[in-house]
């Protein structure tokens, strides 16, 4: 009978060690993974003077869609070809770089050179390929900007998710046309 207790003791006390192994392995990826969430978080916000409402966002949609880099481009009046970056997130070197505005919005995997254009990173560094979409802002039917997001993840944007940054940006339209005198 001493046996048969000694190895039920033996059997709890495994259990139990392994249950506590688990919860802390199962602790230390939540931590993991919310250092990485704020890690990403704390990617640099860069604007242009008087650009709050587009810094706003640009937030708003990387917490939305989970991605690591948003860009809002306003176009200057009467050019909608191309757009001014007035606000970024994730990539500080684009802020007052002019990019082309697509006339409808488009979602794509970039090559490795276009990912270092957009200073996503150097050329051949990356070996996860950078997901795009971009989302042009009009209103009145005149292109106002745009809104450009993308994710460093496995992925492809979903009609849903560029309906959802059209309808994001379309509340901010006006701050897009006002700040169009001002884009270069």
């Amino acid at each position: 009978m001493t046996t048969v207790a000694l190895a039920a003791a033996g059997y709890v006390t495994f259990l139990a060690f392994v249950l506590i192994l688990l919860t802390a392995a199962k602790r230390g990826d939540h931590a993991l993974g919310r250092l990485v969430r704020e890690h990403r978080l704390r990617a640099p916000l860069v604007l242009l003077p008087d650009d709050a409402h587009l810094g706003r966002l640009a937030t708003e949609l990387q917490h939305g869609l989970d991605v690591e880099r948003v860009a809002v481009l306003v176009s200057s009046l009467g050019e909608s070809a191309f757009g001014q970056v007035r606000a970024c997130l994730g990539a500080p070197g684009l802020l007052g770089c002019l990019l082309p505005v697509e006339e409808a919005p488009a979602t794509r995997i970039l090559s490795r050179a276009e990912a270092a254009a957009l200073g996503f990173g150097p050329a051949g560094e990356q070996e996860t390929p950078w997901a795009l979409a971009h989302v042009p802002i009009a209103r009145y039917g005149e292109v106002l900007g745009a809104v450009v997001v993308a994710s460093h993840r496995p992925r492809t944007f979903t009609e849903r998710e560029l309906s959802f940054i059209e309808r994001l940006a379309r509340r901010d339209a006006r701050e897009f046309d006002r700040r169009r005198g001002r884009a270069a």
